[in-house]
């Protein structure tokens, strides 16, 4: 993946499969490979997902929102800076401006509350997370 990413160009969202791969060590790096690519001003939209799970990066001031045709069987936000300030509704447990952080990274295993919901990051690096998987 860290390659791929040196030899793309920054246009449209990139979608990587295949990362999550049973490997702790390479889900990892995986993880924390593609938050560089905000960090360079390129802002392309990452995408890692495969058939059970899905995560999208979200930096101060991206949106993202999720219509489910089958709900997840949970959604998270998850810290990839060391501080990040997020919202999300639409959930069992919303968040309005709240800071999570790589020491306190409370925002896991909440439930959408209906076929829809929205996430936003209002300062560092997010993941928006979700599973199929029990």
């Amino acid at each position: 993946l860290s390659l791929l990413l040196k030899e793309i160009a920054p246009v449209g969202t990139l979608l990587a499969s295949g990362v999550w791969g049973g490997r702790a060590d390479h889900l990892y790096a995986n993880f924390l490979i593609p938050s560089p690519v905000f960090r360079k001003g390129t802002k392309t939209p990452v995408v890692l997902l495969d058939e059970w799970e899905m995560l999208v990066f979200l930096e101060k001031g991206d949106r993202l929102s999720f219509e489910a045709q089958k709900l997840p069987k949970a959604l998270s936000l998850l810290p990839f800076s060391p501080v990040c300030e997020v919202s999300i509704d639409g959930v069992r447990w919303p968040l309005e401006h709240d800071v999570i952080s790589s020491e306190n990274p409370y925002a896991v295993s909440n439930k959408m509350a209906g076929r829809k919901t929205q996430a936003s990051c209002h300062a560092g690096i997010a993941g928006f997370y979700l599973t199929y998987k029990e």
